[in-house]
């Protein structure tokens, strides 16, 4: 929590906004009246503002996947593609599973996990385990 005072205090001191893609020191940022924002919501607001195309958007969301930052919504399409690209290992897109905004709708999720588990089970037995140990 101190190393979080100092960001605070500097943010206030200095009138900056917070770019953080920690949720809880998000919170706890705006908690002190100050903006913060996170790296999705920026790519988010570039592709609005269409300084980037939605590729280079959808590529970006899918490095951040990759790279286990962020809690991105849920997109069905986007994780068969990720889990297809990691060849049905436990990794990032069980990570993303993980992640609170992925359990948005519960049922969908719970039925793309159960298809997820069944294609590492068809294709490499052996990461089965690790999907819910990741993920959960």
């Amino acid at each position: 929590m101190i190393a979080w005072a100092s960001i605070v205090d500097l943010a206030t001191d200095r009138r900056l906004a917070v770019w953080t893609d920690d949720p809880v020191l998000r919170a706890v940022v705006r908690q002190s009246g100050i903006p913060a924002t996170s790296t999705p919501a920026v790519l988010h607001y570039l592709a609005d503002q269409r300084i980037i195309t939605a590729e280079q958007h959808e590529n970006a969301i899918c490095v951040l996947i990759k790279a286990h930052i962020g809690d991105m919504p849920f997109n069905e399409h986007r994780l068969l593609e990720l889990a297809e690209d990691e060849d049905s290992t436990s990794g990032s897109v069980a990570a993303a599973l993980g992640r609170p905004a992925a359990w948005t709708d519960t049922p969908r999720t719970a039925a793309l996990f159960g298809r997820l588990i069944g294609l590492a089970q068809s294709h490499r037995p052996a990461t089965v385990p690790g999907w819910p140990y990741n993920a959960l």
